[in-house]
Formats: C-alpha cells, structure tokens, sequence
C-alpha cells in the first residue's frame, strides 16, 4: 500500500511541474484516498509525513485552480497530520489571505 501512495505521490509530482494541475489533482486525490481505505495503514511515523505531504501538494494544486475552501481544507489537515511540516504552515496561511491581493505564490 505504502509503495503504491508513493508512486502516485510522485506521478501526481511529474504532472505537477510539467503543469498538468488537475491531473496532478487526480493522483494526489487517489493516493489520499488510499490512506482512506481499509488496509490503507502504512507504517505510522511514515504515514504522517507522507500523507502530510499528499496533502500539501494537493493543497497547492487547489490553490492554482482558485479553489481555496478546497485548498484550506487540505492545508489544516496536513498540520493537523504533522504538526512539522512546515510548508503546510505556510500554505495555511496563504489560503487565509484574500485571493485577490495577490500574495497566493506559494
């Protein structure tokens, strides 16, 4: 299980910087889902900075799609997962500024 969230996690990254974002989207969705299903336990100081880390770059892919409810949702659970990630801080934060000021680069 773990082995195939990595692959997706990195697939979703190559999509990603070749700024395919809703198919990034899609591959970040599907390894948080098998977090999400039964068997989806991987080894627990692992889990959390990986999912933390799906979670992040989900987030990200949201926040360039303008969908920043999404975006804040995914932003709270990856500090929620991992309390030292510290990119999910800052994504955190940058989903709680007004979008239209435009300080969303992160």
């Amino acid at each position: 299980m773990a082995e195939r969230i990595v692959q997706l996690k990195e697939e979703g990254n190559g999509e990603f910087k070749a700024k395919n974002t809703r198919r990034a989207l899609e591959l970040y969705s599907e390894a948080i889902a098998l977090f999400e299903s039964p068997g989806g336990e991987v080894d627990r100081g692992a889990q959390h900075r990986l999912r933390a880390e799906v979670l992040g770059n989900r987030c990200r892919c949201f926040m360039l799609l303008g969908r920043y409810g999404e975006a804040l949702e995914d932003a709270k659970q990856a500090t929620c997962v991992d309390a030292s990630y510290t990119k999910g801080f800052y994504r955190l934060a940058l989903c709680q500024k007004d979008p239209s000021d435009g300080c969303l680069g992160g």
